[in-house]
Protein backbone atom coordinates (compact mmCIF):
# COMPACT_ATOMS: atom_id res chain seq x y z
CA UNK A 1 0.00 0.00 0.00
CA UNK A 2 1.45 3.30 -1.08
CA UNK A 3 0.74 6.28 1.15
CA UNK A 4 -0.11 9.42 -0.77
CA UNK A 5 1.51 12.65 0.39
CA UNK A 6 -1.12 15.09 1.54
CA UNK A 7 -1.36 18.79 0.85
CA UNK A 8 -1.16 21.07 3.92
CA UNK A 9 -4.94 21.50 3.81
CA UNK A 10 -5.59 17.74 3.60
CA UNK A 11 -3.09 17.10 6.39
CA UNK A 12 -4.79 19.69 8.60
CA UNK A 13 -8.19 18.03 8.06
CA UNK A 14 -6.74 14.59 8.80
CA UNK A 15 -5.07 15.84 11.97
CA UNK A 16 -8.33 17.45 13.13
CA UNK A 17 -10.17 14.17 12.67
CA UNK A 18 -7.51 11.94 14.24
CA UNK A 19 -6.84 14.29 17.12
CA UNK A 20 -10.56 14.36 17.94
CA UNK A 21 -10.94 10.56 17.62
CA UNK A 22 -7.89 9.82 19.79
CA UNK A 23 -8.31 12.69 22.27
CA UNK A 24 -5.02 14.25 21.25
CA UNK A 25 -4.63 17.80 22.48
CA UNK A 26 -2.06 19.82 20.58
CA UNK A 27 -1.21 23.49 20.96
CA UNK A 28 -1.75 25.51 17.75
CA UNK A 29 1.94 26.39 17.37
CA UNK A 30 2.78 22.67 17.24
CA UNK A 31 0.21 21.96 14.50
CA UNK A 32 2.21 24.02 12.00
CA UNK A 33 5.38 22.24 13.12
CA UNK A 34 3.76 18.82 12.59
CA UNK A 35 2.59 19.74 9.10
CA UNK A 36 6.01 21.09 8.18
CA UNK A 37 8.07 18.20 9.59
CA UNK A 38 5.87 15.40 8.27
CA UNK A 39 6.38 16.49 4.66
CA UNK A 40 2.82 15.45 3.81
CA UNK A 41 3.22 11.93 5.19
CA UNK A 42 0.08 11.21 7.25
CA UNK A 43 1.72 8.45 9.33
CA UNK A 44 4.60 10.74 10.31
CA UNK A 45 2.18 13.56 11.10
CA UNK A 46 0.14 11.36 13.44
CA UNK A 47 3.28 10.09 15.23
CA UNK A 48 4.59 13.62 15.70
CA UNK A 49 1.21 14.86 16.93
CA UNK A 50 1.02 12.02 19.48
CA UNK A 51 4.58 12.63 20.66
CA UNK A 52 4.04 16.36 21.01
CA UNK A 53 0.74 15.84 22.81
CA UNK A 54 2.32 13.43 25.29
CA UNK A 55 5.19 15.85 25.89
CA UNK A 56 2.79 18.76 26.50
CA UNK A 57 0.50 16.71 28.72
CA UNK A 58 3.37 15.44 30.86
CA UNK A 59 4.69 19.00 31.27
CA UNK A 60 7.91 18.18 29.46
CA UNK A 61 9.43 21.04 27.57
CA UNK A 62 11.10 19.63 24.49
CA UNK A 63 12.56 21.48 21.60
CA UNK A 64 11.04 20.44 18.26
CA UNK A 65 14.23 18.67 17.11
CA UNK A 66 14.14 16.41 20.17
CA UNK A 67 10.50 15.53 19.55
CA UNK A 68 11.25 14.61 15.94
CA UNK A 69 14.21 12.51 17.06
CA UNK A 70 12.05 10.67 19.61
CA UNK A 71 9.32 10.05 17.04
CA UNK A 72 11.85 8.65 14.55
CA UNK A 73 13.42 6.50 17.29
CA UNK A 74 10.02 5.09 18.26
CA UNK A 75 9.25 4.28 14.63
CA UNK A 76 12.72 2.72 14.21
CA UNK A 77 12.21 0.52 17.28
CA UNK A 78 9.13 -1.06 15.66
CA UNK A 79 11.09 -2.24 12.61
CA UNK A 80 12.33 -5.79 12.09
CA UNK A 81 15.97 -6.44 13.04
CA UNK A 82 16.98 -6.73 9.38
CA UNK A 83 15.51 -3.30 8.61
CA UNK A 84 17.14 -1.67 11.65
CA UNK A 85 20.53 -3.19 10.81
CA UNK A 86 20.35 -2.05 7.20
CA UNK A 87 19.37 1.52 8.14
CA UNK A 88 22.21 1.75 10.66
CA UNK A 89 24.69 0.49 8.06
CA UNK A 90 23.41 2.79 5.32
CA UNK A 91 23.59 5.77 7.68
CA UNK A 92 27.35 5.28 7.98
CA UNK A 93 27.76 5.63 4.22
CA UNK A 94 25.86 8.91 4.10
CA UNK A 95 22.54 10.56 3.38
CA UNK A 96 22.82 9.39 -0.24
CA UNK A 97 24.53 6.05 -0.82
CA UNK A 98 25.30 3.68 -3.70
CA UNK A 99 23.75 0.24 -3.57
CA UNK A 100 27.14 -1.30 -4.38
CA UNK A 101 28.65 0.14 -1.22
CA UNK A 102 25.74 -1.08 0.88
CA UNK A 103 26.05 -4.56 -0.68
CA UNK A 104 29.74 -4.63 0.29
CA UNK A 105 28.83 -3.85 3.90
CA UNK A 106 25.57 -5.81 4.24
CA UNK A 107 24.88 -6.79 7.86
CA UNK A 108 25.22 -10.45 8.75
CA UNK A 109 21.55 -10.75 9.78
CA UNK A 110 20.67 -9.99 6.15
CA UNK A 111 23.40 -11.93 4.33
CA UNK A 112 22.51 -15.10 6.26
CA UNK A 113 18.95 -15.02 4.94
CA UNK A 114 19.80 -15.24 1.25
CA UNK A 115 20.66 -13.07 -1.70
CA UNK A 116 17.15 -11.63 -2.20
CA UNK A 117 16.84 -10.40 1.39
CA UNK A 118 18.73 -7.14 0.83
CA UNK A 119 16.50 -6.21 -2.10
CA UNK A 120 13.34 -7.09 -0.15
CA UNK A 121 14.43 -5.05 2.88
CA UNK A 122 15.35 -2.08 0.67
CA UNK A 123 11.97 -2.27 -1.08
CA UNK A 124 10.22 -2.29 2.32
CA UNK A 125 12.23 0.70 3.53
CA UNK A 126 11.36 2.63 0.37
CA UNK A 127 7.70 1.65 0.64
CA UNK A 128 7.55 2.76 4.29
CA UNK A 129 9.35 6.01 3.47
CA UNK A 130 12.58 5.56 5.37
CA UNK A 131 14.54 5.64 2.12
CA UNK A 132 13.94 6.72 -1.43
CA UNK A 133 15.42 5.33 -4.59
CA UNK A 134 17.16 7.91 -6.71
CA UNK A 135 16.86 7.26 -10.40
CA UNK A 136 19.96 8.18 -12.34
CA UNK A 137 21.96 6.93 -15.27
CA UNK A 138 25.02 5.68 -13.40
CA UNK A 139 26.05 2.06 -13.15
CA UNK A 140 25.30 1.96 -9.43
CA UNK A 141 21.78 2.53 -8.10
CA UNK A 142 21.57 5.30 -5.50
CA UNK A 143 19.35 5.45 -2.43
CA UNK A 144 18.80 8.30 0.00
CA UNK A 145 17.32 8.73 3.44
CA UNK A 146 13.96 10.52 3.31
CA UNK A 147 15.47 13.29 5.41
CA UNK A 148 18.61 14.09 7.33
CA UNK A 149 16.94 13.59 10.72
CA UNK A 150 16.21 9.94 9.92
CA UNK A 151 19.79 9.40 8.83
CA UNK A 152 21.15 11.08 11.97
CA UNK A 153 19.03 8.96 14.31
CA UNK A 154 20.06 5.75 12.52
CA UNK A 155 23.74 6.75 12.53
CA UNK A 156 23.72 7.58 16.24
CA UNK A 157 22.33 4.16 17.10
CA UNK A 158 25.61 2.53 16.03
CA UNK A 159 28.20 1.66 18.67
CA UNK A 160 31.62 3.29 18.37
CA UNK A 161 33.15 -0.12 17.61
CA UNK A 162 30.62 -0.74 14.86
CA UNK A 163 31.21 2.74 13.42
CA UNK A 164 34.96 2.16 13.18
CA UNK A 165 34.48 -1.10 11.28
CA UNK A 166 31.77 0.28 9.00
CA UNK A 167 33.72 3.45 8.19
CA UNK A 168 36.68 1.26 7.25
CA UNK A 169 34.51 -0.94 5.00
CA UNK A 170 32.96 2.11 3.31
CA UNK A 171 36.39 3.68 2.76
CA UNK A 172 37.69 0.44 1.25
CA UNK A 173 34.70 0.25 -1.09
CA UNK A 174 35.11 3.85 -2.30
CA UNK A 175 38.87 3.49 -2.66
CA UNK A 176 38.50 0.29 -4.71
CA UNK A 177 35.59 1.59 -6.78
CA UNK A 178 36.70 5.12 -7.51
CA UNK A 179 40.50 4.90 -7.34
CA UNK A 180 41.67 6.26 -10.66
Amino acid sequence: VEIKRLSPEELSLLLDEIMEDQNIVLAPHFRHFVAEQSNGNPATAVELAKSLSEAENSALVLDPATVVEHAIQARFDRLADTHRALLKTAAVIGNVFPLGCLRSMVPRCISRRGSDTLDMVLADLVRTEWLSRIFDHSDDQLYAFQNESIRDVCYNLNTSRSLKMQHLLAAQYFEKTYDE
